[in-house]
């Protein structure tokens, strides 16, 4: 998009970076320039992760170590306790695998 802009023409462009004409087209055209975004959308907001991140060190702090599962179940509960709208394994009631 930044060799576009800075008048290499869009075939030139497309050429250069491997990139199909069509695509850079439909990019420029529209004025997008972003990256795609790829993976899951984030479950908790920054504040939501913070809680539980003190909630484990809380935990730590008192000698009271978890393990992975452990944790991936206190994320599902925490997600069901405050009606946060998640797409974990409601079976096995917990996050992930």
């Amino acid at each position: 998009m930044n060799a576009v802009a800075s008048g290499v023409s869009m075939r030139k462009a497309a050429g250069r970076f491997n990139i199909p004409f069509s695509t850079l087209k439909d990019r420029v055209n529209a004025g997008k320039c972003y990256a795609p975004k790829l993976g899951m959308k984030c479950v908790f907001s920054s504040q939501q992760g913070k809680e539980i991140e003190d909630q484990v060190l809380l935990f730590a702090k008192l000698f009271f170590g978890m393990t992975v599962t452990e944790l991936r179940r206190v994320a599902f509960e925490f997600a069901d306790r405050n009606g946060i709208k998640h797409n974990f394994c409601k079976e096995i009631r917990q996050v992930g695998k």
